[in-house]
Formats: structure tokens, C-alpha cells, sequence
């Protein structure tokens, strides 16, 4: 019976150093996002856990994740002004992080999560944003 699952799965989430726990929220917009080439995309990840104070948290971002996918990394270099240019910014005071795209290229159409660790107040846990779709337009053919 399903409550037989339960009684035999559940103990295992206490051996877990990381929780993904209901009192992390992580809101991520919009869901959707239709933009033209070289068009500059913002993507906004806010994360709260209920009344109690975050104290120290990390946000990372990923396009189309799989189990080992590395973050997204700012860009360092704007010398080439014709590849996209990644800008993030975390402010944990507010308890929210953005994702800038600048210059959207074709190959930058894709799902974009944030990912929130809070690492304090412990135990650590983690939330994934439920997830933005950004689909790349190239210039239309008169």
C-alpha cells in the first residue's frame, strides 16, 4: 500500500546532507521568453524561506541542466561584440538574483533554471526555479 512506501522511503531523507525542503521557495520569470537576435534578456530568480532569515545562500544558474552541468559564468571579455554576454547578479539581502543575457544569439534559445542553495540556517537545502524558456528569433525573411 502507498502508506507502506512511505513508512519504508521517508527515513532515508534524514541520511541526506542536502534537503530539498518545502520551506525554500524559489519563484523564477517569466516562463516564457520570445525575443530577436541580439536582444538583451533578463531573467529574475526570487527565493525566500518562510519568516526565518536567510543568512547566507548561493545562487547558480544553468541552460538546459543535466546531472553534471558546471554553472554559467559571467563573461569576462566584451571584445566580441557579437557573441552573448552573460551577466548575473545576486543580492541575498533582497533574496533574489538575475540573469542578464546580452546580444542573444540563435544557439542561446533553451530552458534556464536557477538553482538556490541556502547554506545557512542549516541544514542546507535546495531549490530549483520551475524554469524559463528562451526561444531566439533570427531576422525575418521579406
Amino acid at each position: 500500500s502507498l502508506s507502506s512506501i512511505t513508512t519504508h522511503t521517508h527515513p532515508l531523507y534524514f541520511h541526506l546532507t542536502v534537503t530539498s525542503g518545502a520551506e525554500l521557495s524559489v519563484v523564477q520569470y517569466p516562463q516564457d521568453i520570445n525575443v530577436s537576435l541580439n536582444s538583451t534578456v533578463l531573467i529574475l530568480c526570487e527565493f525566500d524561506y518562510l519568516d526565518k532569515p536567510i543568512h547566507y545562500s548561493e545562487v547558480y544558474w544553468r541552460k538546459d541542466p543535466t546531472h553534471n552541468q558546471l554553472a554559467l559564468q559571467p563573461s569576462t571579455s566584451t571584445s566580441d561584440v557579437q557573441k552573448s554576454q552573460i551577466q548575473i547578479k545576486t543580492k541575498q539581502s533582497k533574496n533574489f538574483s538575475t540573469l542578464q543575457l546580452d546580444n542573444v544569439q540563435l544557439n542561446d534559445s533553451g530552458m534556464y533554471f536557477c538553482d538556490v542553495w541556502l547554506i545557512s540556517p542549516t541544514p542546507v537545502r535546495k531549490k530549483r526555479g520551475s524554469g524559463s524558456r528562451l526561444t531566439v528569433h533570427g531576422k525575418e525573411v521579406l
